[in-house]
């Protein structure tokens, strides 16, 4: 005596058409979405920098009434540190996100973006976007 499972009750599995169409989707919608995602990261990598460039002017500007500087007068990075956010990225290294200095620093100066910085984010921002400091 053998058992016979009937008909309606078994499972049916994917077959290899629709996988391979569930693939192509899949692959499709990957291929809009990366570039989509790299373009809005690095627009937010701008950002952090165009931040750490205020975050850098107002330090200058704290420093130099704090100690008196004259305009010409020149600051080094650890002149500026005590105020910046202690164990964030910028008080940490004192560079962008690429790893590219800020500075040099000048008392009667605007901070400015390094010319490989710009040219690594020129694809999403404009010299609109960094003024004043570009």
């Amino acid at each position: 005596m053998s058992l016979r499972i009937p008909s309606s009750s078994r499972t049916r599995g994917f077959t290899l058409v629709e996988m391979m169409i569930i693939l192509a989707i899949i692959t499709l919608l990957a291929f809009f979405a990366i570039p989509s995602y790299l373009r809005a990261r690095r627009r937010l990598q701008a950002g952090l920098i165009l931040e750490d460039l205020k975050v850098i002017s107002t330090a200058l500007d704290l420093y130099s009434q704090e100690f008196n500087k004259v305009p010409g007068q020149t600051a080094l990075f650890t002149d500026l540190k005590p105020y910046f956010k202690i164990n964030g990225r910028l008080y940490s290294t004192g560079m962008d996100v690429f790893g590219s200095q800020y500075g040099p620093y000048s008392v009667d100066f605007i901070p400015q973006l390094s010319d490989s910085t710009f040219n690594q984010l020129s694809d999403v921002t404009d010299n609109a976007f960094w003024s004043p400091f570009r």
